[in-house]
C-alpha cells in the first residue's frame, strides 16, 4: 500500500495477490467507508473485471468476463458490497490465485 497526495486530497494504491479455494471470500479491510475502483484477475481462468466501489461498499462493473457483483453466484468470480466494505468470492469451482489492484480515496 502507498499513497500520494494531490490538492489535500489522499489517494491510496494497494495491491494485492491471495490464493482462493473455490465458495472462499476475500474480505477488502483496507478501503473500509472510501470511494474508488480496481481490477480483479483470476490467473490461469478468464474471469477478470474492473470495477468501481462507493463509500457504502455498492459495486458496480465496469467492464468484466465471468464477473458478478452478487455472492454466491455459481460459477463467477463475484465482486460483492459487504457494508462499508467490499469482498471478493471464488465461485469458479477451483483454487485460484487472484490478483486485485485498487486505488482508493480517503
Amino acid at each position: 500500500t502507498y499513497a500520494v497526495t494531490n490538492a489535500g486530497q489522499t489517494i491510496y494504491h494497494v495491491i494485492v495477490a491471495t490464493s482462493l479455494a473455490d465458495t472462499q471470500d476475500y474480505i477488502v479491510t483496507q478501503m473500509d467507508g472510501k470511494l474508488g475502483g480496481g481490477t480483479l484477475i483470476a490467473v490461469g481462468h478468464a474471469s477478470a473485471c474492473t470495477f468501481g466501489f462507493l463509500a457504502t461498499g455498492v459495486v458496480t462493473l465496469a467492464d468484466h468476463t465471468n464477473c458478478s457483483v452478487t455472492n454466491n453466484n455459481d460459477t463467477t468470480l463475484n465482486v460483492y458490497d459487504s457494508g462499508t466494505t467490499i469482498s471478493i468470492e471464488n465461485q469458479l469451482g477451483a483454487t485460484f490465485t487472484l490478483l486485485l489492484d485498487i486505488w482508493y480515496v480517503n
